[in-house]
């Protein structure tokens, strides 16, 4: 579960998540449902993230992304490269 603020002084701790999460062989099921926050760099990161996932042959699937998150993601044309279904 991503936490409820995704922002520039949070990238440590959201990169972490991240890359725990690549080390599974099996699907990956984010959810997004507490984020309140988030800004134009934890976007760009979940868009490397779902590129790096696609990269690897590995399922990413969005559990219940937040309205704010969803905002974030469409409003910088991210959709399909974090991952997020049409």
């Amino acid at each position: 579960m991503l936490d409820s603020v995704l922002d520039v002084s949070r990238a440590q701790a959201l990169y972490r998540t991240l890359d725990q999460a690549l080390g599974q062989s099996a699907p990956i099921v984010m959810d997004g449902s507490r984020v309140e926050r988030v800004d134009t760099a934890a976007v760009q990161m979940l868009a490397a993230f779902g590129r790096a996932t696609h990269e690897r042959g590995l399922k990413l699937k969005w559990q219940a992304p937040s309205a704010a998150l969803r905002q974030a993601v469409d409003l910088l044309g991210l959709g399909a490269m974090c991952g997020f279904e049409a």
